[in-house]
């Protein structure tokens, strides 16, 4: 029910926001489709592999629509009052409501519920961790995710990011969101995708330890829920009330090099003559992926390297290559070159016994002379004992 509590907060938050509101001075991309959204306020946003599903703050209803043209397929009254985020899990929707916070303060309670898409009930519900305004949800990797904020922050690191176990509403993981007044949290990929509304911008979050890996300005000045159809990355704005997509296939940009750990060769020691070494190596990149990895050497000081592909392997994930047996007495040093698919270059060499060797002979030089001598005398032991029977 739309109450006159909810209908003066709405105002309220729109004045605020209008007279403080900073403009950003980034290009923003376009959008690609837009049309009116089901509800007043759209809050929350989600995608279940056919239809989006939008929350209404003032209607208090949870729209199921088609993206075509925003038609409203069903809708169900989401279980409390103040109905925020959205996500899918593949076979639930998740959803966080604000729990009246405005209104009783320190005394409101946030919930976060698992729905069933068919009847619209909440079939699971845990209190929301943190503070006490509910943004919005994503799901990826096994995991729920969720943002929380406070109108009145003024400083980054006031909000907060929770990774959370759905099993039993723990939280395994938190990290300060980049802006202050978070809205929208998506997952494409293996990246969070998060809006400030604020700010107006989207960023591009690494979900192991919260660093932003690109960002980029939204076409709209209120940017809210997101959510990601598998080709466009959708957005609800909850001052115009319009839902709309974007094409973010040029994002995140990647200027990060791969990362090549150190080596390592068998032999780790004594190289002989004729005898191959392989060599074998971790490389990643976070962002684009790994294009290819080589392996250079070159042979006593020389000027002219040798490439080698390294491939990897499945069952390790290491990437591997063999240097060519070398004749007695070759310096061997070798070096190894990786591009990520943004053409990003890394090389991994040094002086040290790892990437530089010298092929000896099956026994050391020092070993035979003794060897020698040895075998000479056990050479005359046995004549003697022959000749003296």
């Amino acid at each position: 029910m739309i109450t006159l509590r909810k209908l003066l907060l709405v105002a309220f938050m729109v004045v605020a926001l209008v007279s403080t509101h900073l403009v950003s001075t980034v290009s923003a991309i376009p959008a690609v489709k837009e049309f009116d959204s089901p509800g007043e306020f759209p809050t929350g946003l989600t995608w279940d592999g056919e239809y989006l599903w939008v929350t209404s703050f003032i209607s208090e209803r949870i729209y199921k629509v088609d993206p075509d043209d925003g038609r409203v397929i069903e809708s169900f009254s989401s279980p409390d009052s103040d109905p925020e985020g959205l996500a899918w899990d593949g076979n639930y929707i998740w959803h966080v409501d604000g729990g009246n916070a405005y209104e009783l303060g320190e005394e409101a309670e946030l919930y976060i519920y698992k729905i069933d898409p068919q009847s619209g009930d909440a079939t699971q519900m845990f209190e929301a961790p943190g503070g006490l305004n509910a943004e919005d949800l994503a799901w990826g990797g096994g995991y729920l995710w969720y943002v929380d904020g406070a109108p009145e922050a003024e400083a980054e690191g006031t909000t907060t990011i929770y990774k959370i176990d759905v099993s039993n509403g723990e939280v395994v993981k938190e990290f300060s969101a980049p802006g202050n007044h978070p809205s929208g949290l998506t997952w494409i990929g293996s990246y969070l995708w998060h809006s400030d509304y604020y700010n107006e911008k989207i960023y591009i979050i690494n979900p192991d330890n919260g660093d932003v890996i690109d960002s980029f300005s939204a076409p709209s000045e209120y940017p809210g829920g997101l959510a990601w159809d598998g080709s466009y990355l959708w957005c609800a704005d909850w001052n115009s009330d319009k839902i709309y997509s974007m094409d973010v296939s040029s994002f995140p940009s990647d200027n990060i090099a791969p990362d090549i750990d150190v080596p390592s060769r068998t032999p780790r020691d004594n190289v002989t003559i004729g005898e191959e070494v392989s060599v074998s190596v971790n490389v990643t990149d976070i962002q684009s992926g790994i294009k290819n990895v080589t392996l250079l050497y070159v042979v006593n000081n020389g000027t002219l390297w040798t490439s080698i592909p390294m491939n990897e392997n499945s069952s390790t994930g290491l990437y591997e290559s063999t240097i060519p047996g070398q004749a007695y007495g070759t310096w061997v040093k070798y070096k190894i070159v990786a591009y990520d698919n943004a053409e990003n270059q890394a090389v991994k060499e040094g002086e040290s016994v790892t990437y530089i060797y010298q092929v000896i002979p099956e026994f050391p030089s020092f070993l035979i002379l003794p060897l020698f001598m040895i075998a000479t005398l056990l050479a005359v032991i046995v004549y003697r004992r022959k000749h003296s029977m």
